[in-house]
């Protein structure tokens, strides 16, 4: 298995930014899946929208 440093073309010296995204999804109360999510920083932009009610 590839390290993430390997997936993501990192410079395994380090000294670059990520976007870690930690994420459960539920159905009720129950956690049904989880995802940690990783993204070189220096490559794209995070755009993220939640609905927030009123």
């Amino acid at each position: 298995m590839r390290s993430r440093v390997t997936a993501l073309d990192l410079d395994p010296r380090g000294g670059r930014w990520v976007i870690a995204i930690e994420r459960t999804y539920h159905a009720g109360q129950t956690a049904v899946e989880t995802a940690d999510i990783v993204f070189p920083g220096d490559r794209y932009r995070l755009v993220y929208e939640m609905p927030v009610d009123p």
